[in-house]
């Protein structure tokens, strides 16, 4: 037999193990020690279901967690990385001590499908409201996205929070982040936000004119900062603003004159943007 074949074989044969492993019951049929074994085999697909094996098999689940901990950081393979992120999420409140490292994987850039940061983020709102006050102290930090973010999923019982980081300098705009993904149930935050737009950063501001469009018709009261906003001295604020009024709505008809002035704009995209708005706003 060639060296090729004998190459093709063992790979045929890797890959039959994987598919076969897959099949197994792993709470039931493996013993946590082979568990264990498994989150070092060179196949991902394993070291995956190894993850979850180890959630299932424990006790307490909570004393996977140095392990899963240990892969969300190190492991090479994003999948690998994402389902360590998820399954600390299933853990819930008692993997509340691991939320500073969930924050760091919230903005891991080791892509390509960035799904790890996505998985963080939801698995630190899985963590629930023992995590808030947390969440609340890294708004104002590197983290602030992610923060915004996860404090977003855990819904209204975590307004509060994001309204105060609002009215706080320095976490505007992780917290405006989040105020925008909660939707229309964040339409209380519309005072704080509207306060939040004076901001010299332009982070702050571009988050803050975004979060009103986020929320749809019920932040109508936004409308006149965000008609003063269209003159903004930075584009994608500017642009942001136009926008956010198109998806308020006919509550935004008071920024038609605004709107048509900018239709002359030297910037296309802001001449095409205004135009797609004014035609949103016309036609309700």
């Amino acid at each position: 037999m060639t060296r090729a074949r004998i190459a093709v074989s063992a790979w045929g044969f890797g890959i039959a193990v994987v598919l076969a492993l897959g099949c197994v019951s792993w709470a039931g049929d493996l013993s946590e020690r082979e568990c264990r074994r498994n989150l070092k085999s060179l196949s991902k697909y394993v070291r995956e279901k190894a993850i979850w094996c180890l959630v299932n098999l424990e006790a307490r689940p909570k004393d996977a967690m140095p392990l899963l901990v240990n892969a969300l950081l190190h492991d090479p393979e994003e999948s690998v990385r994402t389902e360590a992120a998820a399954a600390l999420g299933a853990i819930g409140p008692p993997a509340v001590s691991v939320v500073p490292v969930l924050l760091k994987a919230a903005h891991d850039q080791r892509g390509p499908k960035f799904s790890v940061n996505d998985a963080a983020e939801k698995a630190l709102s899985q963590i629930g409201p023992v995590a808030i006050p947390l969440l609340k102290d890294a708004l104002c930090g590197e983290y602030g996205a992610g923060s915004g973010k996860a404090l977003a999923g855990m819904g209204t019982r975590a307004l509060p929070t994001l309204i105060e980081g609002l009215k706080t300098e320095g976490c505007r705009a992780g917290a405006a982040i989040g105020v925008g993904q909660m939707g229309p149930m964040a339409a209380s935050a519309v005072p704080a936000l509207i306060a939040a737009v004076a901001d010299n950063s332009r982070d702050v501001r571009t988050w803050s004119v975004r979060a009103p469009g986020q929320i749809g018709p019920q932040a109508k009261d936004a409308v006149p900062v965000l008609i003063a906003t269209l003159k903004d001295s930075d584009k994608w604020v500017r642009l942001d603003a136009v926008v956010a009024l198109g998806k308020i709505g006919p509550a935004a008809r008071p920024a038609i004159p605004g709107l048509r002035a900018m239709l002359s704009d030297p910037d296309q995209q802001i001449r095409l943007n205004a135009q797609a708005t004014l035609k949103a706003i016309e036609a309700r």
